[in-house]
């Protein structure tokens, strides 16, 4: 049986036993109520499986009995503690563009995975993305998922592209272009009009991934907008770039 930090009524967050969690915090997740009783999922390492029936029923017997203690994190120190670590540790860049680039993205490490802080309108971090070495994702527990802004001056005359991912605007940022990028195909749609509001930005490109998901979330964003997009040839913009290159890549975008 996991170590129990609070029971709700379709799920309980365990401390998970098999890494150091970030912040002392309760990162795995069991399903308690429906077909999936017994299945676990931990959001840090991303490590699963099934517990027994009769410790889902222990669990379910504990509703309401252990109660979270309220933090608050400051995600801006943890942040940059993050991105001292990454220069102390020296590890590899986890993209294939260049390290001005992931500054300017505030990329960290954490001592396990690459870090990337997500923020909201405006412009604070709200969360921290982790990247693992072999590719997975994940957050420090506790985020709320936002905007991926980088840390550069926005112009208001040029197109802003608003990509789906993080590791797709870096190849815009590559390209020597701006943008932003929402945590998935269908979230933070208020977010990206109220900061291009608060820009005082009004027209943008909408990059989505080549897949169902991707292009229902872009017609979700672009509507009413009077916005363009452009579809990746590739199933992402990324996968575009490795496959053609940063001069054809941005030579697309300017078309």
């Amino acid at each position: 049986m996991f170590r129990v930090n609070k029971v709700y009524q379709k799920r309980a967050m365990c401390f998970c036993p098999y890494h150091k969690s970030q912040k002392g915090s309760a990162d795995l997740d069991v399903t308690i109520e429906g077909p999936y009783s017994g299945k676990w999922y931990c959001y840090s390492c991303q490590k699963s499986g099934t517990i027994p029936m009769h410790e889902v029923e222990k669990l379910r017997k504990m509703r309401g009995e252990l109660k979270v203690k309220q933090s608050v994190t400051n995600w801006h120190s943890l942040n940059q503690s993050y991105i001292k670590k990454r220069f102390e540790s020296g590890v590899f860049p986890p993209l294939k563009v260049s390290v001005p680039v992931l500054a300017q993205l505030e990329w960290g490490w954490d001592g396990t995975a690459h870090t990337f802080p997500e923020r909201d309108a405006k412009d604070n971090i709200t969360g921290i993305l982790r990247r693992f070495p072999d590719r997975n994702k994940g957050v420090v527990s506790g985020s709320r998922r936002g905007l991926t802004i980088p840390r550069i001056n926005f112009s208001q005359t040029e197109p802003l592209y608003i990509t789906e991912g993080m590791s797709d605007l870096s190849v815009i940022l590559e390209c020597g272009m701006q943008g932003i990028a929402r945590s998935n195909c269908n979230a933070n749609v208020q977010d990206v009009y109220d900061w291009m509001e608060s820009k005082e930005i009004e027209f943008a490109i909408v990059i989505p991934d080549n897949d169902e998901p991707g292009l229902k979330g872009m017609r979700e964003l672009m509507n009413r907008r009077g916005w363009d997009a452009k579809i990746p040839t590739n199933k992402d913009l990324y996968k575009m770039y490795e496959n053609l290159g940063k001069d054809k890549v941005k030579s697309w975008l300017k078309q």
